[in-house]
Formats: structure tokens, C-alpha cells, sequence
């Protein structure tokens, strides 16, 4: 099929029932749910004096109402919400958000934060408890760290409209100390056993499941090979949606055997002057239900301004050429799994096609 311009989003289509390669273990629903996914969520550094000033709802005010309009909207919290002064080890960056970050998350609409990263063991065990804390007292879920690794691997479940989400989320980042262990705080370790056997078990209780992964290095445009495995195994183990974050710009996108992958979504709220080549997109899916469960049917990709130089800690949606310049961008870092890109809709739409894989 002809491959057209890229215009200001992209929407992913894929057709699961020539490709889906296992049947669903969850409960069958009906209706449709959509999930909007951002990566790294720093409200706090830099951001501060805007805060201070504003107040939280400014740093996602350009956004609001994308998140708002979802089921359900899943971010990576990429900094402990804690007044603790107690760094757990010394390394390059360390980072943390005032507790009251919690009540703005929740105000922007993000009912799940992932904590399986490089940063939320920064201020060790008390900077882990007190952002569980505050989380909870607005009643924001999360997943991806706790008291030991069985509690970190835990996945948070959430109900939309009857309709069952779970989401897991693993670190697989250094430094390695921040990983939970047996009788250990810290973060879920994106070992394959660990994900196939969560996977597997969330799918047995929900209708839908989602994978979150911290992975791959700073600027890197194209997933290591063991991104790519763990994403696969993923899949196989009865997940429909994988997710990246990490690296602050973005990687590839891969339909497989029926699950989309997002190999790296880049940043969001981040509160660092970051650098031009700085990164970041939302991706927001559609899931209908049929006679087999529950399958994602379409996606959108938003590219985002999150140049905070330009934006003031405002992550805003590209517009215009800025916004077709970047989509080619994603496009041509798909190319590796080479899906088809092309308009299905009436020209200068800005709807783009990712055509189905065979299975592999």
C-alpha cells in the first residue's frame, strides 16, 4: 500500500483476529475503553518557582483535557514525593517532588503511576513509603515498587466502566541496588521470569493488561535487542499494551502477535531546562470488546513540545509542520519492524495507518 505524508497524529489500526495468538483468560465485558499512556512525570526540580506561582494544575493544563477525556491514564512518577533530606546512595542525578505533587496528579486526571524506575529509591526506603503515602491519600494508584519484591511485582487493578485494567510495571535500569529483593524495599526487576509469570496471572483476573517498562539509555532512538525480548515475552504471556519510558526521547512503535508496543513514549511533566533533543508523546488506545475479549483496535500518537525552555514546564501538543516533522521522525524509527503507514482518512486529516504484522 502506498505510504502517504505524515500529518499532525498518527492513529494505529491492526487487525487481531488474523494475528492474536492466544485466547483471553480474563472475564469477557463489552464497550469500548480508551488508555492514554506519557512517559516521565517530574513535577517538582526546575519546575518549582511555576508551582510555587500556579500552582500543579499549570504544569498540565496544555494536556488536560486529552487526559481527561480517557478511561484510564497511566504515567511513570519519575521522582519519590517525599520531604526527606536522606539520600539512600550518592549518584549523578537525585530527584524528589513535595508530597502535595500527589493532589495534582490526581487533579490532571492520571489514575495510575508506575514507580518501577531509576529514581524513586533515591531517598531509600522513607522517601518510597511517604509517596505511597500521598498517593494514596488521593487515591492515585500505583505499581512497580514496595516493601519487597513480591509487593513491587504487584499489579494495580483498575475498574473502568466494569471493565477490569491491570497494570505491571518493571525497572530495568541502574543502579541494580534499587531493585527489591526478598525482604527489601525498592523496584520490580524486569527479569523474564518475573514478567511471565505476572503477566500470565494478571490476565487471569483482568480484561485488559498492561505493561510498563523503565529500560534502554539516555538519547537512545532505536530499542536494545532485550527491549524488544522483553516486550515479545510480554505479548506472549497475554499482555495487549507495552509501554516505554526512559531514555527522554522517542523509540519506535511494533504491533506483535496482536499487542501494541510503545518502545519509548519520551518524557511529559519533566522538571529539568532539558535539552533540544529532549523528547516525548501520548499515546492514547482504544479497546472494544468481542466475542473473545477485550483487543486494542486503534491508537493514537500525539507528539508533544516538551522543550522547557520554550514551554515553561507546560508540555504542550506540536501543531503544524512542527508536528508532521516529528511523526515522520516516528515513522522512520519504526521502520525496524516495519509496519505500513498510510492515510485512511480524507487527506490532511492527519490519520496515518499502521498496517498489521504478520505473526512472528
Amino acid at each position: 500500500m502506498k505510504v502517504l505524508k505524515v500529518f499532525s497524529q498518527i492513529i494505529i489500526f491492526f487487525f487481531f483476529f488474523l494475528i492474536f495468538p492466544f485466547s483471553p483468560q480474563g472475564k469477557t465485558s463489552t464497550g469500548e475503553i480508551t488508555v492514554v499512556a506519557v512517559g516521565d512525570t517530574y513535577p517538582g526540580g526546575r519546575a518549582g518557582p511555576f508551582i510555587k506561582k500556579f500552582g500543579y494544575g499549570y504544569l498540565f493544563e496544555p494536556t488536560r483535557e486529552i487526559l481527561k477525556g480517557a478511561d484510564l491514564v497511566i504515567a511513570n512518577l519519575e521522582a519519590p514525593l517525599t520531604q526527606s533530606e536522606d539520600i539512600l546512595m550518592d549518584k549523578k542525578y537525585i530527584l524528589k517532588a513535595d508530597p502535595k505533587a500527589a493532589e495534582g496528579i490526581k487533579d490532571a486526571s492520571i489514575d495510575v503511576v508506575t514507580l518501577a524506575n531509576n529514581h524513586i529509591m533515591d531517598y531509600g526506603e522513607v522517601g518510597l513509603m511517604d509517596t505511597k503515602q500521598a498517593l494514596d491519600r488521593y487515591g492515585v494508584l500505583y505499581t512497580g515498587a514496595g516493601e519487597n519484591v513480591k509487593e513491587a511485582r504487584k499489579p494495580a487493578i483498575y475498574e473502568a466502566d466494569g471493565v477490569k485494567i491491570a497494570v505491571l510495571a518493571y525497572s530495568n535500569t541502574f543502579p541494580k541496588e534499587f531493585y527489591a529483593k526478598k525482604g527489601s524495599p525498592g523496584t520490580a526487576p524486569g527479569y523474564a521470569k518475573y514478567v511471565r509469570r505476572d503477566v500470565r496471572a494478571a490476565r487471569s483476573a483482568a480484561d485488559i493488561v498492561i505493561v510498563s517498562f523503565h529500560w534502554s539509555a539516555d538519547r537512545l532512538k532505536i530499542p536494545k535487542d532485550y527491549q524488544v525480548s522483553l516486550a515479545h515475552l510480554a505479548i506472549e504471556s497475554g499482555a495487549q499494551l507495552v509501554v516505554g519510558h526512559h531514555p527522554h526521547v522517542i523509540q519506535g512503535v511494533e504491533v506483535y502477535k496482536g499487542g501494541l508496543i510503545f518502545y519509548s513514549l519520551g518524557n511529559f511533566i519533566f522538571g529539568f531546562y532539558s535539552s533540544p533533543d529532549t523528547e516525548g508523546v501520548i499515546a492514547e488506545v482504544e479497546f472494544e470488546a468481542g466475542t473473545d475479549g477485550f483487543k486494542a483496535s486503534s491508537a493514537r500518537i500525539i507528539p508533544l513540545d516538551v522543550d522547557n525552555t520554550k514551554v515553561k514546564f507546560q508540555t504542550t501538543p506540536l501543531e503544524g509542520q512542527r508536528a508532521e516533522e516529528k511523526l515522520e521522525e516516528i515513522v522512520e524509527r519504526s521502520e525496524p519492524f516495519k509496519p505500513i503507514f498510510y492515510d485512511e482518512a480524507s487527506p490532511g486529516s492527519g490519520h496515518i495507518v499502521i498496517g498489521s504484522l504478520p505473526t512472528r
